[in-house]
């Protein structure tokens, strides 16, 4: 079988929060495996997620994010269709996510037809070596429960 549903990490495990995704991603690879999932991080962003993201069926993007309207260790989910389109793009370089798949299905790219982000407000994305903060260690078990919540409900229309 192969994998239809992507599971991506985005962050880089070295800078504080940043590693958030990446590390959900590891806990829920050995939590649920499937052949129809394939588990993938990436400090990777704009343009080059598309190598990444083309081809499957299904999309679920764990990452953080900076509010400083909401607590560090907030839980927020958006689907692929209420995600914002960044206002600091100023270049195909510094795309966000919603212009990555605009521009992936402009290409003509088979681009997911379902997804969901699972974001988490962080408190630190500066300091190079740093454990992730306390409120947002604190929030991953739920996010990685989330997670697999979506992943279940999307196996079930998978067929095999």
């Amino acid at each position: 079988m192969r994998a239809v549903i992507l599971v991506l990490g985005l962050g880089n495990d070295l800078v504080g929060d940043d590693a958030l995704g990446p590390m959900a991603v590891r806990r829920l690879a050995q939590t649920l495996p499937h052949p129809a999932i394939r588990y993938e991080s990436t400090a990777e962003s704009g343009l080059r997620l598309l190598d990444h993201i083309a081809g499957f069926q299904y999309l679920l993007v764990m990452d953080v994010l900076q509010d400083p309207r909401r607590p560090a260790g907030t839980l927020l989910e958006y689907s692929l269709e209420d995600l914002p389109a960044s206002a600091t793009a100023m270049s195909l370089h510094a795309m966000g996510l919603a212009e990555v798949l605009a521009t992936g299905k402009a290409l003509g790219l088979t681009m997911p037809r379902e997804g969901r982000v699972l974001a988490v407000v962080a408190r630190n994305l500066q300091t190079l070596g740093a454990p992730l903060s306390p409120e947002v260690a604190q929030t991953l078990p739920r996010l990685v429960r989330r997670a697999q919540e979506v992943l279940e409900t999307w196996l079930k229309s998978v067929s095999f």
